[in-house]
């Protein structure tokens, strides 16, 4: 942005006179004011009061390094991001858009949504990632390799072939010298992909609800405790599965005696709900 200059000049007067012993004081002002810089820096100031960078502003960007342990990244919009060891990562966020940059490494990414502001994630030299409302991971080994694989949601994958490609929850794409193709992962592929990252592989004592809760960030099926008796429920434990909430519904059933009920809700998402018997859950 150019810099704005204000150019002002003025002359003060003063004159005494004295009237029936009475003294009067009179100030004569001019100004003169370059109006263009002034409009130019209202402009600037309306801006900045609704959050927004004028045309000639360029938002910096943050650089995060995981540089010998796991990095957890909050972004100011609610999205969270895990950084693999040896991972770096730029973020620039503005008022229209939510643009990251993964130079090396890899980084699982769970995206808060929000339709005005595109959720982008530039790897290497060929590919783009848009984010629909979703959690994925990028891994990035060189320049000319990238993997994107989606555990919720769907994202839009661009490379040099052109057309975007679209990749839903359960699989993976490579994108390889800028060319695509597919990648087939097993749910027990896409968890051992995800191990480094799975908050839940840590052997420690939860609630149930927090466990429900990291499960629902990773997943289009979705778990709901319809029975507010079983939400603090201690499970003491390790969980290496991210994406089979099914199966750790199965598992609740098995070790606690907790019933599950699947249905849809409103918007067609697949629900899971799970509710405690008559009697309290047994523990094992």
């Amino acid at each position: 942005m150019p810099r704005l200059t204000i150019v002002s000049s003025y002359q003060v007067q003063t004159a005494v006179a004295k009237h029936d012993s009475k003294t009067s004081l009179s100030f004569s002002l001019r100004m003169r004011v370059d109006w263009h810089s002034l409009g130019l820096l209202i402009a600037g100031i309306i801006a900045l009061a609704q959050g927004r960078s004028t045309p000639h502003t360029s938002t910096p960007s943050t650089t995060y390094n995981a540089v010998k342990t796991v990095l957890t990244v909050h972004l100011a919009d609610s999205s969270t991001v895990i950084l693999n060891k040896g991972s770096q990562l730029k973020v620039r966020l503005t008022a229209g858009a939510r643009d990251i940059e993964l130079p090396q490494g890899e980084a699982v990414f769970r995206v808060s949504p929000d339709p005005a502001r595109p959720f982008r994630v530039a790897a290497g030299t060929h590919v783009s990632v848009q984010a629909i409302g979703t959690a994925f991971l990028v891994s990035q080994s060189d320049p000319d390799h990238t993997e994107v694989l989606v555990t919720q949601g769907r994202v839009a994958v661009s490379s040099e072939a052109g057309v975007p490609t679209e990749v839903d929850a359960g699989a993976g794409l490579q994108i390889q010298h800028g060319t695509p193709s597919s990648l087939d992962l097993a749910a027990d592929g896409l968890d051992a992909r995800l191990e480094w990252a799975n908050p839940l592989a840590v052997h420690k004592i939860r609630d149930l609800a927090d466990i429900v809760r990291t499960l629902n960030e990773f997943n289009d099926t979705q778990l709901v405790i319809a029975d507010s008796r079983i939400a603090s429920l201690r499970i003491d434990g390790s969980i290496l599965s991210l994406t089979e909430p099914e199966a750790f519904a199965d598992s609740l059933r098995d070790l606690f005696n907790i019933r599950a009920r699947t249905d849809r809700d409103k918007t067609g998402r697949t629900v899971i709900r799970l509710y405690g018997k008559e009697r309290a859950p047994k523990h094992r």
